[in-house]
């Protein structure tokens, strides 16, 4: 479960270099993210730093939003 909900954007919408994103999980979805970094892992033979996770889920995510 994700323990906080922010209203707006923060900031995403600005022309900005980069954009800092942080969250804080708990329960199933924690293990969840844990697994998804097992498997982004495994999948690109090296350990992945949260940027590289974060773009894999969104890739994976919006791929299936698409079909």
């Amino acid at each position: 479960m994700i323990n906080k909900r922010f209203d707006g954007p923060r900031g995403i919408h600005q022309d900005t270099p980069f954009y800092g994103f942080y969250v804080r999980v708990t329960g199933d979805s924690r293990e969840q993210l844990k697994l998804a970094q097992e498997k982004a892992t495994k999948d690109m033979r090296g350990i992945v730093s949260n940027a590289v996770l974060l773009d894999e889920l969104m890739r994976v995510y919006l791929q299936k939003d698409a079909s």
